[in-house]
């Protein structure tokens, strides 16, 4: 009973930084900084979604290194585009 109530609290975790991704678009905050926190949040939820229920946690340390490498180039190739990206953002807005 105990790994149920705690992947029910994982899961928790993930619906409430769901909405306050959610809050972050509502409010009027500037794009920047609504952005990165969205960013940082999704990152949060993608590290406990690949610990917990893809089970990464429990397996051998160099699949672990191998996921960490995956999740640094994803965060090089976002932030070379992010300039791009909010570039584009404010030019339409």
């Amino acid at each position: 009973m105990g790994k149920a109530v705690f992947l029910f609290s994982v899961w928790l975790a993930l619906v409430s930084m769901t909405i306050m991704e959610a809050v972050f678009v509502a409010l009027e905050i500037p794009l920047v900084a609504a952005l990165s926190s969205i960013i940082v949040l999704a990152a949060f939820k993608a590290v406990l979604i690949a610990l917990y229920y893809q089970h990464l946690r429990h397996e051998p340390k160099p699949l672990g290194y191998l996921a960490l490498g995956a999740i640094f180039f994803l965060v090089v190739l976002v932030l070379a585009s992010s300039g791009e990206i909010i570039g584009i953002l404010y030019s339409i807005g």
